[in-house]
């Protein structure tokens, strides 16, 4: 799928600044004092983009922030964006760095035109589910819920993963949620299908808060080059499908991943790779001996 991409013309006087020419619109900028951060952010930056990167030095690694303009009143701080990670390293001028994000240390590196940025295991079964509700209090139920939606006399079969730390989610940024679609569904159907039931879906009791939910469905399989169909929509953007949903989301990309890896693959690959086409973009997701890399093209214009 042909990535569709829109470039905001921003420039702030005595800034580093640059936009981000990628699947969701993104102001980068370079800082040396993370004080007042939401104050400044409010004040320069709301309703301009969908999402603000700040990138710091520190000794051995990077400092990261990515907030989000249009959630809620003030805006809001994600605990991870992967399309926010592959866009600070577009702009860190170094081949290999670390990057501590609220959701952790994460290791990116940069290969020509590809950023890979390696999020590392994924936290699954009983064990992890138990630790995370001893942690937080918060009751985790079923790893899998089969559901079926009725939609203009059609019934949809899916499988939907829970919370933070069930097999096929992520324990990792933002709480998410993968529903797969068991019948092959083309972008455009599903993207109709999931706008009606992604309210259904984020509003029931299957979960203790509310989640980005990821909608995938299998398109090809050759090798271990797999394609998959998805949409993501994003939490705390109301209950308007239209504006929930979001272009591409990388952590999105990588919950859906997982997913199939765990469940739907007949064969367990020891590297499988993964071509997910969102609405405006394709994004690639490798799955290495357990270990998850988000990686790609990301291009940015600087002022």
């Amino acid at each position: 799928m042909e990535s569709i991409v829109e470039q905001r013309n921003l420039n702030i006087d005595g800034n580093n600044i640059a936009t981000c020419i990628m699947q969701n619109d993104f102001l980068l900028e370079t800082f040396e004092d993370n004080t007042l951060l939401r104050q400044q952010f409010v004040k320069r930056f709301q309703n301009q983009c969908d999402s603000v990167v700040l990138v710091a030095s520190k000794n051995d690694y990077y400092s990261y922030f990515v907030f989000e303009p249009n959630v809620g009143g003030n805006g809001t701080f994600s605990l991870m964006c992967g399309n926010g990670l592959k866009a600070a390293v577009s702009m860190i001028p170094k081949s290999q760095v670390k990057i501590k994000t609220p959701a952790g240390m994460f290791m990116a590196k940069k290969s020509g035109f590809d950023n890979e940025i390696f999020v590392g295991k994924f936290v699954c079964g009983n064990a992890a589910r138990q630790r995370f509700m001893k942690s937080t209090g918060q009751k985790v139920l079923l790893n899998t819920v089969k559901q079926q939606f009725a939609q203009n006399g059609i019934t949809y079969k899916v499988d939907v993963c829970l919370g933070y730390n069930a097999e096929s989610s992520l324990f990792i940024g933002e709480p998410h949620l993968a529903v797969y679609f068991l019948d092959p569904l083309p972008i455009i159907e599903m993207v109709a299908i999931a706008k009606k039931i992604s309210i259904l879906i984020r509003n029931s009791d299957l979960f203790t808060e509310e989640v980005n939910v990821t909608f995938v469905s299998f398109k090809s399989l050759i090798d271990n080059m797999c394609t998959l169909a998805a949409c993501t929509f994003e939490r705390n953007l109301g209950n308007n499908p239209d504006v929930a949903l979001t272009g591409s989301c990388g952590t999105g990309a990588m919950a859906a991943s997982n997913y199939f890896y765990k469940h739907a693959l007949k064969k367990r690959q020891t590297e499988m790779k993964f071509l997910l086409d969102f609405p405006k973009a394709t994004l690639k997701v490798s799955i290495r001996k357990g270990t998850t890399v988000i990686f790609g093209d990301t291009s940015y214009e600087s002022f």
